[in-house]
């Protein structure tokens, strides 16, 4: 009979970490369940939302995107990478100085931010400040030497 007590127990243990292992694939079905699980269970956590913002960005979800990176900025007030990408909303929204004002918010905070420099530099080269639109090139190149796109405008600037 206690054989049979251990083997019913041993069976239960079995059986219930299968089933939260099933329940768990539900979670890591795709980034975006597993960042909202994380989300749900930290909520007062920066970096779940900002993922959650990076997922909803990829995916074209742009107004909620916004609204994840807000949230994560206000629970992290330094975070640089959340202000870059909503400077990128901002401008994909045609709301350069919007996106001027996050980007350099992003620089203020983390001024390695070349993603921010370098579209910094393209909306300086479009309203047609060329000496600020160069000199944001030049801070990526000295950040990234091999961020091409940014040699690319240099190039193409030192042709007109």
């Amino acid at each position: 009979m206690p054989r049979l007590i251990e083997f019913m127990a041993i069976i239960a243990i079995v059986f219930s970490f299968g089933w939260t292992t099933f329940q768990r694939n539900f979670v890591w079905n795709d980034d975006l369940s597993l960042w909202q699980d994380v989300m749900s269970k930290s909520p007062n956590k920066a970096r779940p939302r900002y993922n959650l913002g990076v997922i909803f960005q990829e995916r074209g979800l742009d107004d909620k995107a916004t609204e994840s990176y807000q949230r994560a900025i206000a629970l992290k007030i330094d975070y640089a990478d959340a202000y870059t990408n909503l400077g990128q909303l901002y401008l994909k929204k045609d709301l350069a100085e919007k996106a001027v004002e996050y980007f350099k918010l992003a620089l203020m905070f983390d001024p390695t931010q070349k993603i921010a420099l370098f579209n910094l530099g393209i909306i300086y080269l479009e309203q047609g400040s060329i000496e600020e639109a160069r000199t944001e090139f030049n801070a990526v190149l000295a950040i990234d030497p091999s961020f091409d796109q940014a040699r690319q405008f240099l190039q193409y600037m030192g042709k007109q």
